[in-house]
């Protein structure tokens, strides 16, 4: 296989990849699929979890980037990096009032809030 049919092949793996993250995001952003089941997806482990988040209707960067801040993930985390617990709780924290939020995250770190 000459060099440029592979950079040709990679092209298009990535340009399948990026697809399929944006099908999701357009998913869940429509209301048709979870925030969970994006973020078990495999099609979106190379997604940003903050891109994700901000997907979601009402959402955006700044409160995708204040949750991604209260669970301490760091934003540039990609999906395929997140722990099964990481998604539950991002999962479940997501779905909640902001005041809601801390006394989750405080129960699940064993913080007292």
């Amino acid at each position: 296989m000459t060099a440029r049919a592979k950079s040709m092949m990679a092209l298009q793996i990535a340009n399948v990849a990026r697809s399929n993250v944006a099908r999701a995001k357009r998913e869940l952003g429509q209301r048709r699929r979870t925030l969970e089941d994006v973020l078990r997806d495999p099609a979106c482990e190379s997604a940003r979890v903050l891109a994700i988040l901000a997907a979601q209707p009402y959402w955006g960067p700044v409160k995708a980037g204040g949750l991604m801040d209260q669970l301490k993930i760091h934003a540039s985390r990609r999906v395929g990096e997140l722990t099964d617990r990481q998604i539950a709780l991002i999962a479940k924290s997501a779905q909640l009032r902001t005041g809601d939020r801390w006394q989750v995250i405080a129960e699940e770190i064993g913080v007292a809030a």
